[in-house]
């Protein structure tokens, strides 16, 4: 398991956060993504695949067999935990990414909440390297 953490320079480059990652990912294959209900127009990245809210989860069982890599952004819907959930039990830990925000307060909700998930536990926030080099606290 892989913890990116990130410090909002995408908004510097005027990339989106999604951009940049589906460019870094080009080497381990195409990025693949639910699209949201209704939504007219998709952000750039990642390509999407829109099914109706019953089929959801069958897709992302589907996706989550296929990938290479599981690239998971730290949210809190309970959708988003879902994907926790099945990505942890379905995936050889090797298999998944966290992409974390230099943000301790939202890293320390997810990693209290997710810990029921990965019984040999998550690194605590003060060894990411990132947050070294950027000074965020």
């Amino acid at each position: 398991m892989i913890f990116a953490f990130y410090n909002g320079l995408h908004e510097f480059m005027g990339w989106s956060e999604e951009e940049i990652l589906a460019q870094v990912l080009t080497t381990v294959g195409p990025m693949v993504a639910i699209g949201r209900p209704g939504e007219k127009l998709p952000q750039l990245g990642a390509a999407r695949v829109y099914v109706e809210d019953a089929v959801w989860q069958p897709k992302v069982h589907e996706f989550l067999e296929k990938a290479a890599l599981v690239v998971l952004r730290l949210g809190k819907t309970e959708g988003f935990w879902w994907e926790v959930e099945q990505s942890a039990s379905r995936l050889d830990p090797r298999r998944l990414v966290f992409l974390v925000p230099l943000d301790r307060e939202h890293y320390e909700e997810f990693r209290e909440r997710a810990e029921k998930y990965f019984p040999k536990g998550l690194p605590d926030y003060s060894s990411s390297p990132l947050r070294r080099i950027f000074g965020k606290r």
